[in-house]
């Protein structure tokens, strides 16, 4: 099969690597096709293992991507993709698959019209390993998953889609009741915003305005703080999962469960001690001695306004209260100068790029159950 990649970030790289080791012809399709050579290097993270795989396929022309291809991985972040699906739209195939990965943030409200014309679009609810680029265009450092989850819209093509991507990237690919639990899946929304909202939004803390004296680690030198805030949120989480009693979300698993830590101290113990993610840098930048805030980081730039937006946007459906939440939005509105807020509601002028369920004519469980049950 003919797969295409969009992006060739962490992400993307480290998956242009898998497809192929299982043999595919791949294409990339990239802003900055110069750039690339035609090989690229991977490395298994913990170990010595290490393999080169030719690329077949390089390029910034979206139709030469997608001509012939049966499945297309799309790893660009939320803000990114309104833009992409518009300019992908005319040279897609009427039978290849549309695959974000991973799929929260809002990705599938702007393929409506992809859909309408019988398009299957997927969301792999996390992302299928843990990856850093070590040499731009050349070379990446990951560590492969077990396994990752696959929603889809219409509903009934998971378990098809998911044996395609299993086969595709050699691993296991389970598939789930609806592309709303992959949506609603705890994972960078409310993982990466409780972390940034626990170090920067601290009023009792002068590293706000004095920033730190070294680059934190985000996962390394995780803290109590960021596990309480992030287990409130999962809490909220499941109370917006629960509400929409009119559909299967028994997918959308607890984050105690999920990291086996039923308490605040555990919780910090096992984020800390995960090896893959231990040596990943917070979204820091150096200046005069002290570092920063990227103010320019996905994990700013995608995360609030798009993940923990989205999840928001969801509560307000199902007149869900969500307290930490509303805390940690309404501190990243002060550091961002935007809006979401406005005379107490959700409705602020900060949400209209953000991919929201609202924007596109759904605002009551019924229109939930409707567009991902179909």
């Amino acid at each position: 099969m003919k797969v295409c990649v969009s992006g060739g970030g962490n992400i993307g790289i480290a998956l242009c690597c898998y497809l192929k080791q299982t043999g595919c012809e791949l294409s990339l399709l990239t802003s900055k096709p110069t750039a690339w050579g035609n090989a690229v290097t991977y490395t298994e993270g913990g170990s010595d293992r290490t393999f080169e795989v030719a690329l077949d396929t390089v390029t910034d022309d979206p139709q030469k991507a997608l001509s012939g291809a049966g499945i297309i991985f799309i790893t660009q972040p939320s803000f990114l993709i309104e833009d992409l699906i518009a300019r992908l739209e005319p040279f897609l195939d009427s039978g290849t698959v549309i695959c974000f990965v991973p799929g929260p943030g809002g990705k599938e409200f702007v393929c409506d019209r992809l859909l309408a014309r019988g398009f299957v679009i997927a969301g792999l609810d996390r992302a299928p390993c843990v990856s850093r680029i070590q040499e731009p265009y050349r070379s990446v450092i990951a560590s492969k998953k077990p396994a990752v989850r696959c929603g889809t819209l219409p509903a009934h093509r998971a378990s098809s889609v998911a044996s395609l991507i299993a086969s595709l990237l050699d691993m296991t690919c389970l598939p789930l009741a609806n592309y709303f639990t992959v949506s609603l899946t705890p994972t960078n929304p409310i993982l990466h915003t409780a972390r940034l909202f626990s170090l920067l939004g601290n009023p009792d803390s002068s590293q706000n305005t004095e920033g730190f004296t070294h680059k934190l680690l985000f996962y390394g030198e995780w803290d109590d703080r960021a596990s309480s805030c992030l287990l409130n949120m999962d809490a909220e989480l499941q109370t917006i999962c629960a509400s929409f009693d009119n559909m299967d979300l028994s997918g959308v698993i607890p984050l105690t469960e999920h990291y086996e830590s039923a308490t605040v101290q555990e919780l910090t113990d096992k984020i800390r001690s995960i090896r893959s993610l231990k040596n990943i840098s917070a979204p820091l930048l150096e200046r005069d001695g002290r570092w920063e805030p990227d103010r320019n980081s996905r994990y700013f730039r995608e995360d609030f306004p798009f993940g923990l937006c989205e999840l928001r946007a969801f509560a307000d459906i199902a007149s869900v209260s969500c307290p930490t939440i509303d805390k940690a939005l309404t501190w990243y509105e002060q550091f961002a100068g935007v809006q979401y807020y406005r005379d107490g509601s959700f409705t602020g002028e900060g949400l209209t790029k953000s991919l929201l369920p609202q924007h596109y004519g759904l605002r009551s469980k019924q229109d939930i159950g409707r567009f991902y049950l179909g």
